[in-house]
């Protein structure tokens, strides 16, 4: 049994996960309306994993197809300077105690939402603009607990401030994209409807 000092380490198997990914990809207005957010949007199972991502959460993680995070948790897609250390992978290590985003993703797997700043030491291979090979995000943070058919998923917007300072960094609360709305919008049918 793999080893946490913050949150569980448990996994879904990857059939699992891609079972819930292949309901949503068939659920034709989801995908469509979760594309249509110009921010980094992605859907995470209760075991925090990625279920799905729009095309910007993918350019965010330098991920050429979905494939490639699908089943991985935040700081895993991202590349965390901490998901080495952490036996259970990301938000299971001494450091996750103190990461704004596993603590974002706690509140709001135990209260419904939450919203955040904060800041994700990234590996990259951009060693002409990082020569450490680590690259600061300042990330805001802004996450719904919604319900898909029978899967209880984390709906998370993420706003990405490359090196600005935090507090140059908007609000997370005054996001362009109301999640909730953009929710109620997909699951009522809304503008969304497949053609």
């Amino acid at each position: 049994m793999e080893q946490s000092s913050f949150l569980p380490p448990e996994v879904a198997p990857p059939e699992v996960v891609y079972s819930i990914y292949s309901e949503i990809i068939a659920w034709a207005p989801l995908p469509h309306a979760l594309e249509m957010v110009p921010q980094p949007l992605v859907l995470f199972n209760e075991h925090r994993q990625v279920v799905y991502a729009n095309r910007a959460f993918l350019t965010l993680c330098d991920a050429a197809s979905l494939q490639e995070i699908l089943g991985k948790r935040f700081g895993e897609a991202l590349r965390c300077l901490n998901v080495p250390k952490a036996e259970g992978g990301c938000g299971t290590g001494l450091p996750c105690r103190s990461c704004k985003v596993a603590n974002s993703i706690l509140t709001a797997l135990r209260w419904g939402g939450s919203k955040s700043c904060g800041q994700l030491h990234v590996l990259t291979d951009d060693y002409a603009q990082h020569p450490s090979g680590i690259e600061l995000l300042h990330l805001s943070l802004r996450m719904e607990r919604v319900t898909a058919g029978n899967h209880r998923l984390l709906l998370c917007l993420v706003g990405v401030y490359g090196n600005a300072p935090l507090e140059d960094a908007v609000d997370p609360q005054s996001a362009p994209v109301p999640l909730r709305e953009l929710y109620q919008l997909v699951v009522s049918g809304g503008p969304f409807c497949p053609y």
